[in-house]
């Protein structure tokens, strides 16, 4: 191997680097859908709750279902740039810092000593529009966001339940009639 054969190699990983980079901002292609299956998660685990609560089995199933494929299609998406971003790593570097080395030219050692740095400051990853990398970790503090906003959920139509529906009905009454100045009734 030569000197100028690894230099392209550094080349060509920092050509890699850069559509990894790239690959999330697609004009708002794959932003956008993760975020319309985030929404789909969040809208169907709180359906399929009110539904089974509710006792409405076919709408139950028919969002856990949804839910379901969602869930499934966000962990494909999450873990395959979370595997790309391995691959990308351990197929560069690991077979590179392996080898021993020392019998090389100067200059050949000198590229080489590059190209390992090269790999190890600029990392691959599948980011979207550079600002959120994208990994399992990722998704699982998305899911423990959407989780703590359903349980939010939960508590506000917990709390709406525990109010008497006479006494708001009513009092919206007597404040409709004190704007009005006038009494509906006799």
């Amino acid at each position: 191997m030569t000197a100028s054969r690894l230099e392209e190699f550094r080349l060509a990983w920092l050509n890699l680097r850069q559509l990894t980079l790239d690959l999330g901002s697609m004009p708002l292609t794959g932003l956008s859908i993760v975020f319309y299956l985030l929404v789909m998660v969040t809208l169907t685990s709180y359906q399929s709750a009110v539904s089974y609560y509710n006792n409405y089995t076919l709408l139950c199933f028919g969002s856990t279902g949804c839910l379901l494929l969602s869930q499934l299609a966000l962990i494909h998406i999450f873990d395959t740039a979370h595997r790309l971003k391995d691959v990308l790593s351990t197929s560069f570097y690991e077979p590179l810092a392996s080898k021993s080395w020392r019998g090389l030219p100067a200059d050949l050692l000198t590229e080489h000593q590059q190209f390992l740095h090269t790999i190890s400051t600029n990392p691959a990853a599948v980011t979207f529009m550079g600002m959120i990398s994208i990994k399992r970790p990722t998704y699982l503090s998305i899911m423990a966001a959407i989780a703590t906003y359903l349980i939010v959920l939960f508590q506000l139509r917990m709390s709406d339940e525990d109010l008497p529906t006479k006494a708001t009905t009513n009092s919206t009454e007597s404040s409709l009639d004190s704007l009005c100045g006038s009494k509906t009734s006799k």
